[in-house]
């Protein structure tokens, strides 16, 4: 059978509430000896006792866990370059504040998801969802702590720490006008969240400022999952085109990577025939040929400084800036080159 509480209180010959203040190094309104102390933890020591974690935590009612919530479970179960740098982050930030990591993976609505958030498995949590659906106002109602990354939202009292999208959208388009393109072909995601639009403004600022005409025709969205052979066959037409584009921003990693095998399928060398850029700068930028040039958002230090603020909140503790937007910055490799070098 299992030691309990009950039996170290035995063997030391003090009450469950004496053990259970040494033990948990928690504050009564007794003093325990110092030499009751030592008896206590010899107790346990020789009983090999270990705390129930779920009851200390009911007790506590904390659980020191906090939990990753994302908007659709295949954002987790599909491992990606940015799926394990984010969640590097956030291991960092919960090793060095001792606490438990839950992920989750339930397909349920928003409502049925707020009331499982709330149920006392976890004592805060990381947003990595869109703010339409509202989840982390419904949060906010409940007084439950949480922290939206990678997404900004325009209830103040929702806390964040994303990326400064529009900036790195921008930055991406002036290194290829710089580079002498200006015939730009952007991809990007399904439209309706932030950081695509964010990203997609940020091209057409560059642009704008260049005095270079907007080709609407040349926004396509490629989606997440950029397979569809429809979607390339679009691609495609546009760059058979006698003015066709010369660089194409891809609006992440993965869209880029896959307009790289593309070109080659298609007879194009890169960066000879078409630049190419992408946006995350992942680790695997670094396995294509060429190495892909590509705007980093800096992914682990937005989801560490995400989980430090969400336990901060926890505790109780002062957070001095409770909305923090990193800057973006280039990545420079071998998938772009000046035009008609």
């Amino acid at each position: 059978m299992a030691i309990t509480i009950r039996d170290v209180a035995a063997k030391a010959g003090v009450t469950k509430a004496v053990v259970s203040a040494v033990l948990n190094e928690r504050q009564t309104t007794v003093r325990v000896a110092e030499e009751t102390r030592r008896r206590v933890r010899q107790a346990a020591q020789e009983l090999n006792y270990r705390p129930n974690a779920l009851a200390r935590g009911l007790a506590r009612k904390r659980t020191d866990t906090i939990g990753v919530i994302p908007q659709w479970p295949v954002y987790l179960s599909v491992w990606s370059g940015f799926t394990g740098e984010m969640m590097q982050g956030i291991a960092r930030a919960a090793i060095r504040e001792s606490y438990g990591v839950y992920l989750d993976f339930q397909k349920v609505d928003p409502e049925q998801l707020v009331a499982s958030v709330t149920d006392g498995r976890i004592d805060g949590a990381l947003l990595w969802r869109f703010p339409a659906d509202l989840m982390a106002e419904r949060l906010l109602e409940q007084d439950f702590p949480a922290v939206m990354m990678f997404g900004p939202h325009d209830n103040p009292d929702v806390w964040y720490v994303d990326c400064d999208n529009r900036l790195g959208g921008r930055m991406a388009t002036e290194y290829l006008l710089r580079l002498g393109h200006t015939r730009i072909l952007h991809l990007t995601g399904s439209q309706g969240e932030r950081f695509l639009e964010d990203r997609c403004l940020g091209y057409q600022d560059a642009l704008r400022a260049a005095g270079v005409p907007l080709r609407p025709e040349w926004i396509v969205d490629v989606g997440w999952e950029p397979d569809g052979d429809s979607l390339f066959a679009q691609i495609k037409a546009l760059l058979d085109a006698p003015d066709r584009p010369t660089a194409v921003f891809a609006w992440y990693d993965g869209a880029a990577i896959k307009m790289l095998q593309k070109a080659r399928e298609w007879g194009m060398r890169v960066p000879e025939d078409l630049s190419v850029i992408g946006f995350d700068s992942t680790a695997q930028c670094l396995l294509t040929t060429p190495t892909l040039t590509s705007i980093r958002q800096p992914i682990q230090e937005i989801a560490d400084l995400a989980a430090t603020m969400l336990i901060q909140r926890i505790r109780g503790e002062e957070v001095f800036q409770t909305h923090h937007l990193f800057a973006p910055t280039l990545d420079e490799r071998g998938s772009c080159m000046p035009l008609h070098c």
